[in-house]
């Protein structure tokens, strides 16, 4: 027999007898793909964002010029040196910032705010540009801004700044720019942008339109020459450093990413193992009229890589509107506030093609030990049926437990390896991401595995009873394949949940923990949110930080300012350290002291260090918008800050290197015997800025908690799509069950259970194995948070205290119990419907 004849005959046809077990694997497979899909929607959905406002902003100049820095980066001596290349016909300098508008009703939207002069003309053609026709109509006012944002933002709406609020009554309307950024955009003129967002002798791009014919690629090698290395040379529709999609979210994402692909995996491997069972005789016979092992294995793989195909062109298809939602969520939590820039949802073909790649690649991978065990099978004693329940015994069962539990074990260990020293090996993230996934694929099976022995422990006090539940707690036991794929759905569910639950309290533990020191029992003041607004452009004014300083009980205003920068090595952020003299993070290693910034040295994070390669004593070559500086690394610490990709040096070396750069706040040091209190209230009555607030250290750390948190709020759709796989996988293995057990529901039907008593047994078995598989569920969520804590940090920067969400598990574990129980309800009613006659007679 051939392959292709093997492949035909013992797998496409019983693919075609078994729709229900189809439509279960390719569910399987599509949950894991699609929530992969829609995390990655959601970063090339930004970056599209981001050309099409280069697009937009550039016009016909195919060449753009940026500076290290994600605000004011380029000097603007770099201008006249570009107008001088050969080549350049024209060079047009902007200010693009990210800043916030209010309406009238008090909701803050992002925008682009962006800086021209009359050099605009070279990119959107000649309109008989004067400095007096881009004059504001007020101080501090854009001079245009779209239809779209003026109808959104309405009467008494505002632009805020980092010198206070700006009316937009009066100024122009453009209906032009109503395709840019949705609409999301103002124009200022090139020196009311530089006052008002602090960008003194500074702009942010140079666009280069060059002569008539020039060589582009040619022009673009003589920039970089004249521009400094410092600096980067970009085609329009580059994305440059510090533009890509970066921070926590993108992480949790791939985390996130990692566990529903891990799941996908246990679910396919359950299937699997469950069909191949039912085919014991056939692949015998197969074997025994000439099909090779090699054949039996690569026939499995082959129809695993079918399913997996199916379902990973399903998974992409659920991606797109998973991910619709997920960037929505993000959008408006995250990308909006900390860019200006307004996403919509833009569909990837490579993307939906990748996530059909995964489907292949998980499924071949969850199938491949299933593949491999058929291929050993006693053709003999299969063929005479003496051994078809030979993978259903308890022994089987307690070694598959087994290596469930060791594998789990050995994952965490992974984890915790890629963790070790503060992870600044670069190959420990990688390391951590595929610890999380093999965590999440043995926990879960571990749950599928240990149902039907916890079951079997249940059935004992049931033994003197009769009826349907105890019939349907028997049948759970008597076929563990099908009981795991149940319980493991549902389990995984619940652990997930309560992994999401104990994030939010772990988050205020460390946020709590960190502050507690950097604080040092100073009172935050700031007109920015408390996290995420480093690059907004909405500041504390000069005047409002002058006031501060005469509120009674502030002894002195600490300011802390900080630039984000990219080298070759990618992101980070530098921050001058203006704190307590105890230095509030602990030491991975090195010389993390006061002293050391005293010196004129630099302390990194983890990120930052683990991404260039350096360790104390090495030498940063950090890019400024002048210049290479030199520092040499003091030390490296636990400052999660900016994922870990950060920064400190002292202020003096910050104002050397950056010159004066706003903070989006300040910490007040109180007078002794002042209480924090005291001086909140103080701030608040007196009403210095109609956007600024004060916050005691308490407050401050509740504050930061919760808006950290709400960056989570993506991830609760993954466990809701976890749940929504728990019911499909409970509706198709009881539907599967029901064809298969048709002879055995006839025989209980003619001895007295009756339609209802068959139906009660059948919701029965879907509610035990899902309360059975919650429960281990909630057991299982205490590693895979371990798991998820190690990796934390090598991925945000910091290991989170362990903590423990009860409600959430009391909740989630109910919650799963009613979906499965939701997904028996039809196999229930078919069962309460069925021929007994005709079940009995069927053979």
């Amino acid at each position: 027999m051939s392959r292709i004849d093997l492949f035909r005959v013992l797998h496409l046809r019983q693919l075609r007898r078994q729709p229900v077990r189809v439509v279960l694997a390719v569910v399987a497979v599509a949950a894991g793909v699609s929530m992969t899909v829609a995390g990655m929607l959601l970063v090339s959905s930004f970056e599209y964002s981001v050309r099409e406002l280069s697009r937009a902003l550039a016009g016909p100049a195919p060449l753009r010029v940026t500076g290290p820095l994600r605000r004011g980066g380029l000097d603007e001596s770099v201008t006249k040196k570009v107008a001088a290349v050969p080549g350049v016909a024209a060079v047009v300098p902007m200010v693009q910032s990210v800043g916030i508008a209010e309406r009238h009703n008090g909701r803050q939207v992002g925008i682009v705010a962006v800086g021209v002069d009359c050099r605009i003309e070279a990119l959107v053609g000649a309109f008989g540009c004067e400095s007096r026709s881009l004059q504001p109509p007020r101080p501090g006012a854009p001079v245009l801004m779209s239809a779209t944002l003026r109808r959104e933002l309405g009467d008494g709406g505002v632009i805020r700044t980092d010198i206070g609020r700006v009316p937009i009554a009066g100024v122009a309307v453009n209906d032009t720019l109503d395709g840019t950024n949705h609409g999301h955009v103002a124009i200022f003129d090139l020196p009311t942008a530089q006052r008002v967002f602090s960008r003194q002798g500074r702009i942010d791009v140079l666009y280069v339109r060059p002569d008539k014919g020039a060589n582009v690629g040619r022009l673009q090698a003589r920039i970089r020459n004249v521009v400094g290395g410092w600096n980067t040379v970009l085609r329009r529709d580059e994305l440059g450093p510090l533009e890509g999609f970066a921070g926590p979210l993108v992480s949790i994402l791939g985390l996130t990413a990692a566990m529903a692909l891990g799941l996908s995996g246990l679910l396919v491997y359950n299937i699997v193992s469950l069909s191949l069972a039912e085919r014991r005789r056939d692949l015998a016979v197969a074997g025994a009229v000439g099909a090779g092992p090699r054949a039996i294995t690569s026939s499995v793989l082959a129809e695993a890589g079918l399913l997996g195909l199916a379902g990973g062109a399903v998974g992409a298809v659920l991606g797109i509107g998973f991910g619709d939602i997920v960037v929505a969520q993000a959008a408006s939590a995250v990308l909006e506030q900390a860019t200006g820039i307004h996403t919509g949802l833009h569909i990837s073909p490579l993307v939906l093609l990748a996530g059909v790649g995964l489907g292949v690649i998980t499924s071949l991978f969850a199938s491949y030990v299933p593949a491999r065990r058929a291929r050993r099978l006693d053709l003999a004693a299969e063929i005479h049926g003496r051994t078809a329940r030979a993978e259903e015994d308890r022994r089987r069962a307690r070694l598959r437990l087994t290596v469930f539990v060791v594998g789990s074990a050995a994952a965490i260990f992974l984890s915790y390896v890629a963790q070790r020293n503060g992870a600044l090996q670069r190959w420990q993230p990688p390391l951590g991401a595929i610890s999380l996934a093999l965590a999440a694929f043995f926990l879960f099976a571990a749950v599928g595995a240990t149902t039907p022995l916890l079951l079997r422990i249940v059935l004992r006090p049931l033994r003197a009873t009769g009826g349907p539940i105890r019939v349907a707690v028997s049948n759970l036991v008597a076929n563990p394949r099908r009981t795991s794929v149940m319980a493991a759905a549902a389990g995984a569910a619940v652990s997930v949940a309560c992994v999401l639950g104990a994030i939010g309290p772990a988050t205020r533990d460390a946020v709590r923990t960190n502050l507690t020191a950097a604080t040092d029992g100073r009172v935050w003041v700031s007109t920015l949110s408390a996290n995420n607004s480093g690059t907004v452009d909405a500041r504390p004014s000069p005047r409002v930080l002058k006031a501060l300083r005469s509120v009674p009980g502030v002894a002195s205003v600490d300011a802390g300012p900080c630039v984000f920068l990219a080298d070759r090595a990618g992101f980070m952020g530098v921050c001058a350290y203006d704190g307590p003299r105890v230095i509030p993070f602990g030491a991975i290693s090195g010389d993390v002291s006061s002293r050391a910034l005293g010196r004129g040295e630099i302390i990194l994070g983890p990120g930052a260090a683990r991404s260039r390669g350096l360790r104390p004593g090495s030498t940063l070559h950090m890019p400024t918008p002048t210049r290479f500086a030199h520092l040499r690394v003091a030390g490296i610490w636990t400052n999660a800050n900016m994922n870990g990709y950060s920064a400190t040096v002292s202020r003096e070396r910050f104002e050397e290197l950056f010159g004066q750069e706003p903070s989006p706040a300040v910490l007040l040091r109180l007078a002794p015997g002042v209480s924090p209190d005291v001086v909140v209230g103080r701030i608040k009555a007196a009403r210095l800025d109609p956007d600024l607030y004060a916050l005691t250290p308490e407050q401050y750390s509740a504050r930061l908690a919760y808006e950290i948190g709400t960056q989570v709020t993506p991830f609760w759709t993954f466990q809701r799509i976890l749940l929504l796989v728990a019911l499909v996988a409970t509706l198709s293995t009881l539907l599967l069950v029901g064809v298969q057990r048709r002879r055995e529901l006839g025989i209980l039907g003619a001895v007295g259970f009756g339609p209802r008593g068959l139906a009660r047994m059948t919701i029965g078995e879907a509610a035990g194995a899902a309360l059975a598989g919650g429960v281990l569920g909630v057991v299982s969520s205490l590693g895979l948070f371990e798991a998820f804590r190690n990796v934390a940090v090598a991925t945000v920067g910091t290991r989170a205290p362990f903590t423990f969400a009860f409600p959430t598990a009391v909740v989630a574990v109910a919650l799963a119990v009613v979906v499965v129980a939701i997904g028996g309800l039809l196999p229930a009613w078919r069962t309460s419907r069925l021929e007994i006659v005709e079940a009995i007679r069927d053979e």
